[in-house]
């Protein structure tokens, strides 16, 4: 208890960065903040306007929020009701089938997009395999590869 909180936290910081890299890839990466015990919210921030649920989330996180922590006194900045995007897809086996495509391409596919976050899962017969969607669709995959 006698530690300077600096000198503390730096030693935390550091143990974390080395094991980042054990961490699973569509782990986020760990937070290591200070925090007062005492210290409440000073200001809550509703967002809306005539955009998706989505790009509000996302304009929150990659703008709102990295200016504000860039503010000097700013200790952290949440964000919270945020909806995270979801994405189903419904695959038809007997139209796989006809085009040669196996539930392996499809994952195949899925891993060649920078495949990043926890997606749903893909069953088939007696497999079943997580999808993970990092969300960044430049154009369709290929599927016969």
């Amino acid at each position: 208890m006698e530690k300077d909180l600096g000198a503390a936290f730096n030693e935390v910081q550091a143990k974390v960065n080395q094991v980042l890299n054990r961490l699973p890839r569509e782990a986020k990466p760990p937070i290591v903040a200070k925090v007062e015990i005492g210290a409440t919210p000073i200001i809550w921030l509703a967002l809306q306007g005539d955009r998706t649920p989505q790009q509000l989330n996302q304009y929150a996180r990659n703008v709102i929020k990295k200016r504000l922590e860039t503010v000097n006194g700013v200790g952290e900045v949440r964000l919270g009701g945020d909806r995270e995007r979801t994405l189903r897809v419904s695959l038809d086996p007997e139209r796989m089938a006809g085009q040669g495509i196996t539930i392996q391409d499809v994952t195949r596919a899925f891993d060649a997009e920078h495949v990043r976050l926890p997606g749903g899962f893909l069953v088939g017969g007696k497999h079943e395999d997580l999808i993970k969607l990092d969300l960044e669709f430049h154009s369709a995959p290929n599927l016969k590869n």
